[in-house]
């Protein structure tokens, strides 16, 4: 959590919208009600890490597009 205010404050200093999810639960339910053109995920996320959340969001038809880094 430490890196995510200064780089929440750099992408919206170029005018990005930010949504954050402080694990991977909340990752996966905002990314189906937000439709993001970008996640950025923290591989060690409470939960579930960033990798299941990836796996789960590329096995799923609505979230599988969504590109990921």
């Amino acid at each position: 959590m430490a890196t995510l205010l200064p780089l929440k404050r750099s992408l919206e200093a170029e005018d990005y919208m930010v949504i954050e999810a402080y694990d991977g639960y909340e990752a996966i339910k905002k990314s189906k009600t937000h439709m993001p053109e970008l996640m950025i995920l923290d591989l060690m996320l409470p939960g579930m890490d960033g990798i299941e959340v990836c796996s789960k969001l590329k096995k799923d038809a609505l979230t599988e597009k969504i590109p990921v880094c």
